[in-house]
């Protein structure tokens, strides 16, 4: 027990060993399955990793520069290469390892915001063993990189409250650079920051120091988070206007994402047949017809064009979106869905989390930053792009934070911890049912959803 409390009392002995706990579950899963973990961009990335290593640059497969996809993983992973050369198991490795930093990032975000240590372990706990985090953590993809880092600014962000200095915003504001390179959807992200200081100033406006929370300070800060991010963007937008002739802040393949969502056959997640882009240019940006710039700009009309022409369907193409990005069942293999039961049960607890969360200002106001990000990344991918795994899991280290909360909150409180743990087991044996008759409630709901034309949601 001495032990024990020595880990607990100090923070650095638990952060090391929340780090391994998380860790071991990740090596262990590699371990255990192999090169199980695949993805169609796995191919793409280590291509453009490995001609990166050989000093090639920045090129697509024909050895002409490119920007179509962001440069941030495949740099990092060029660098993996060109120290441990071109194995499988480095990256992976490199994966974990940053699965199991968010893990200790997500025990800082939780502490920080609930001030609540039984709390913020058992957040970094679940997040540990939850089943996407895992996974991702073995797949060479952008996700995990951009999850890490992600998390990483959010905590900078909240300590922009904190401290009366510039030096949280110039840090939100390089890392935010950083990350908008491993995916650009962070470049809009000045804008909720904006609103996010403005809401507490609006909050706090009453209280002293005055100056502290003044909408100067709100412009002020905002406005430094945008010039350390534009600094650290300048050389790859400055590189892709020398390239393209074309301002492009990070990447061209915007519009393949656009188009892969709305055309004939995208059915509320991703779709695409050729029929005007050919696959290469519509995965990879190269063409003998057009270049790059001019792939994207087609494939943004098209995409464009096929939701003004079909706006009468557009809110049952939502609400299979809807469905498939929230839904317990994911395909994970051609022959059957998997139901997630981690996902689904933490996901219960969300609502109370936001409930118990809300109750206090100082919880409220830091809370309302993390629920920002969350209904801006699902938000966007459904009404825009489509609905995937690969974008739900964005958001899912935030639903552990929030559901974590909730439960966490719901057991101290009860008057009655028999009748809690009762309810909790029966959620629980609930669950494991759902996962053993799997194949039969998946069938039912198909049946369900056929009868109100969206059986063809991909599920």
């Amino acid at each position: 027990m001495g032990f024990l409390r020595n880990i607990w009392t100090n923070d650095r002995k638990l952060l090391a060993v929340l780090f391994l706990i998380a860790l071991c579950f990740r090596i262990g899963s590699y371990v255990v399955l192999g090169d199980t973990y695949f993805s169609w961009e796995e191919p793409a990335n280590k291509d453009a990793a490995k001609w990166m290593a050989q000093g090639k640059g920045y090129v697509n497969f024909k050895g002409g520069p490119t920007s179509w996809r962001p440069p941030g993983y495949v740099f990092c992973l060029s660098v993996i290469y060109r120290l441990f050369g071109y194995g499988p198991v480095a990256p992976r490795i490199f994966g974990a390892v940053l699965g199991a930093g968010l893990c200790v990032v997500l025990y800082s975000l939780s502490l920080k915001i609930f001030n609540q240590k039984p709390l913020a372990v058992f957040t970094s706990l679940y997040a540990s063993c939850y089943y996407h985090l895992v996974w991702y953590s073995n797949c060479i993809e952008t996700e995990m990189l951009f999850m890490f880092g992600h998390a990483l600014i959010i905590l900078f962000l909240l300590k922009t409250l904190e401290v009366n200095s510039i030096w949280p915003a110039v840090v939100s504001g390089i890392l935010l650079g950083i990350w908008s390179m491993v995916k650009p959807i962070l470049l809009v992200y000045p804008a909720l920051i904006f609103l996010w200081l403005f809401w507490v100033y609006r909050l706090k406006r009453h209280e002293v120091p005055k100056e502290r929370y003044s909408l100067r300070h709100v412009l002020y800060t905002t406005a430094i988070i945008g010039i350390f991010m534009s600094l650290v963007l300048a050389p790859w937008t400055i590189r892709n206007y020398k390239v393209h002739k074309a301002l492009v802040p990070v990447a061209t393949e915007g519009g393949a994402a656009v188009y892969t969502g709305n055309n004939p056959y995208a059915k509320g997640s991703h779709g695409f047949q050729p029929i005007e882009f050919t696959h290469v240019e519509k995965e990879f940006g190269v063409s003998d017809r057009w270049s790059e710039i001019e792939i994207s700009r087609r494939l943004y009309r098209s995409g464009f064009s096929y939701i003004r022409n079909n706006l009468d369907k557009y809110p049952q193409i939502l609400a299979k979106r809807i469905m498939i990005f929230w839904s317990p069942f994911m395909n994970y293999h051609k022959d059957r869905l998997n139901y997630d039961f981690t996902y689904a049960f933490i996901l219960l607890f969300v609502p109370l989390g936001i409930y118990f969360g809300f109750r206090k200002p100082q919880w409220k106001q830091k809370l309302i930053l993390v629920i920002i990000t969350v209904l801006f990344i699902a938000g966007i991918m459904e009404i825009v792009f489509f609905s995937s795994l690969r974008f739900r899991v964005l958001i899912e280290p935030y639903i552990i934070l929030l559901g974590s909360c909730g439960l966490y909150f719901l057991i101290r409180q009860a008057k009655s911890r028999k009748r809690m743990i009762l309810i909790l087991s029966l959620i629980y044996l609930l669950n494991v049912g759902i996962y053993i008759y799997s194949d039969s409630i998946v069938e039912c709901i198909r049946y369900v959803l056929s009868a109100v034309n969206l059986r063809d949601c991909q599920l």
